[in-house]
């Protein structure tokens, strides 16, 4: 999170979601390297636990933006 960001924003820290690896252990090992890697470099329970973890923190982000009232009721594209 960014001064610049808070300046604009103070409620934005709400929304900034470190990567605690003792909550999310395969997301936070994750780098942007791994977009190299060929297919079928990861195992399937690998895979599935970066997607569910991943999930988990989105789900987290979303549900902050919704209780703060920046997500409108029926306004989700999900």
């Amino acid at each position: 999170m960014t001064a610049f960001t808070l300046a604009l924003d103070p409620l934005a820290r709400r929304y900034d979601v470190p990567m605690h690896a003792a909550r999310w252990p395969a997301l936070s090992a994750w780098r942007v390297e791994a977009r190299y890697q060929r297919t079928g470099a990861r195992s399937g329970p690998e895979a599935q636990a970066l997607c569910q973890e991943a999930r988990e923190v989105v789900d987290s982000v979303v549900v902050a933006l919704w209780t703060d009232g920046r997500i409108a009721e029926g306004h989700t594209p999900w």
